[in-house]
């Protein structure tokens, strides 16, 4: 059961106030807070940091990782979920010998500043368990470079790309150029999708909380929130990059009860790498049955995405981030990530809630299973 939750009390309109209210909801319901502290500071000059709270076992058997803001300015629906599983008890209802982890904010620097990306570049998702091998080359990346990472964003910049990158592809005899872009790049680091040579702090600090709160359990369920992908408010449940013939996907599918959206080994979201989640899986205890999973609220249309990316990712790098123009840029891309809408709001509470109770259940109800 779910105790009654005013939606709008768990949304929050800045990091700070996002982190600000999971972390005393934590404290009013007697919860310990553990703090990982960044040295960098936010936007508004405050501390960054990726607080974690468990509910229930101390020795769980079974544990579920509900991660949040992996890509910082997505991180709103998630940290909402987490604070509003907090307030409604909705963790009463779970076993004696299971936790729900909640990890609020892994990406906190983007979580601040707007951005995806984490604070020396790197699209945490995909330097997860990139990191762990040498780079790969992607050629045809390099072709888009100059047009995602422009010399400026003024309008007429904005307007011309659209043409540029038809002639690009026409060229090159390349139909699509987004698996291009998702597919990432390891040469830079002020690009879009940059995986990273080396662990970035999140990566080091989600594999460490990862290890210490479920390393001993038999069955691990991770969950990372994301938005921007989707219809308008729905929620998708997609397998982060799993093969359709590891192990790993076929216990996926087993407590969700059905394939999930989206991602696999044909026409991945990373193509040169699939187990996005390896470097977790590497934490839990041989034996132990472990899947990951994403959720993805749906936003606006894509068509309103990449412009907002690009003049925002300029500006971080090239531009006068306490300016007026800095500012612009971050709220637009951030308004693409989190609809501040009562009905949207009320639908991932309500989508998210109801996913989870139903993972919850599958997984108590998958050990036994013959």
């Amino acid at each position: 059961m779910v105790s009654f939750i005013d939606v709008d009390t768990i949304f929050s309109e800045t990091y700070s106030e996002a982190r600000s209210k999971f972390c005393a909801a934590a404290s009013r319901a007697g919860l310990e807070c553990e703090n990982h502290p960044l040295t960098l500071v936010g936007e508004q000059g405050e501390q960054l940091a990726i607080d974690v709270v468990r509910l229930g076992s101390t020795k769980p058997r079974q544990v579920i990782l509900l991660t949040s803001g992996a890509h910082g300015v997505e991180g709103f629906a998630g940290s909402a979920l987490q604070t509003g599983i907090i307030e409604s008890q909705w963790a009463r209802d779970i076993p004696s010998d299971m936790a729900i982890v909640l990890v609020h904010a892994l990406n906190p620097h983007g979580m601040s500043w707007s951005r995806r990306e984490c604070e020396d570049g790197t699209d945490l998702p995909r330097n997860l368990s990139h990191h762990l091998y040498p780079p790969f080359p992607n050629e045809q990346y390099e072709l888009f470079q100059p047009l995602l990472v422009p010399p400026n964003v003024t309008a007429q910049t904005l307007a011309s790309l659209p043409g540029k990158s038809e002639r690009i592809m026409s060229e090159h005899g390349i139909d699509n150029a987004t698996p291009i872009l998702r597919s990432g790049q390891y040469t830079h680091a002020n690009g879009l999708t940059y995986h990273g040579v080396e662990a970035s702090w999140s990566t080091r600090r989600w594999i460490e909380i990862t290890r210490q709160f479920a390393g001993r359990a038999e069955d691990v369920m991770m969950i990372d929130v994301h938005t921007g992908f989707g219809d308008y408010g729905d929620l998708l449940v997609q397998n982060p990059s799993y093969r359709h013939s590891s192990p790993a996907y076929s216990t996926l599918c087993q407590w969700l009860g059905r394939e999930p959206t989206g991602y696999s080994d044909d026409g991945s979201i990373l193509q040169h790498r699939i187990e996005t989640f390896e470097a977790l899986h590497r934490q839990t205890k041989n034996g132990s049955r472990v899947a990951a999973m994403y959720f993805e609220f749906g936003t606006l249309p894509p068509s309103e995405f990449i412009d907002p990316w690009v003049v925002n990712n300029w500006h971080f790098h090239n531009g006068d981030r306490s300016g007026p123009e800095a500012r612009t840029a971050r709220k637009k891309f951030a308004d693409f990530h989190y609809v501040r809408k009562l009905d949207w709001k009320k639908s991932v509470w309500e989508k998210g809630i109801a996913q989870l109770s139903d993972l919850r259940d599958g997984l108590v109800g998958s050990q036994y299973a013959v």
